[in-house]
């Protein structure tokens, strides 16, 4: 199974996984491959399983799913929900049935979600702007990339893994989302 190569945060997932089900790396042949040489592997039949963290739809995994087999395992027991609820930056998801190839239905995870940083020192201004921008063409960004077709607003304000700068707060205010 790959785990991540050491020090990506693929890694580091998983190894919270691993220990909340009490799986001990050496419970298994457990590989440290780059994302991109574990769906080679994994294509190859060289590897069994392996640990991503990525938005869905995710364009390689379909295209992994269209030439293999593939099953998703659920990844939400109490365990991971007491893990989501202990760290602010993982957050319960689904992976929605029918957008990979053999995986009919919905399957429960959990995830990180990405993140806009800037400086405290950017102007509240600008930060308001940016924010209200994105926000308001949230379908003009559904349809360059189709990990923004399952997106909320209200569901892009969990698992903020920084804090909300005075710009953005202003905008979540005004729309009654905080």
């Amino acid at each position: 199974m790959n785990i991540g190569n050491p020090g990506s945060g693929h890694r580091g997932n998983a190894e919270n996984v691993l220990n909340i089900y009490g799986i001990d790396q050496k419970d298994m042949i457990a590989r440290g491959l780059t994302v991109r040489r574990a769906t080679e592997a994994f294509v190859r039949n060289n590897i069994d399983a392996f640990f991503y963290t990525i938005g869905n739809p995710w364009k390689s995994g379909q295209r992994i799913a269209n030439r293999v087999n593939v099953r998703m395992i659920p990844i939400d027991g109490p365990g991971i929900k007491t893990l989501v609820f202990e760290n602010r930056y993982y957050v319960m998801t689904t992976i929605p049935g029918g957008i990979y190839r053999g995986v009919d239905k919905d399957v429960p995870t959990f995830g990180v979600k990405a993140t806009l940083v800037t400086s405290v020192k950017e102007s509240e201004e600008t930060v308001y702007d940016i924010v209200k921008t994105v926000f308001e063409n949230l379908d003009t960004f559904r349809k360059m990339h189709p990990v923004f077709t399952t997106l909320t607003p209200q569901d892009m304000l969990k698992g903020l893994s920084s804090p909300i700068h005075a710009g953005a707060l202003r905008y979540y205010k005004e729309k009654g989302w905080l």
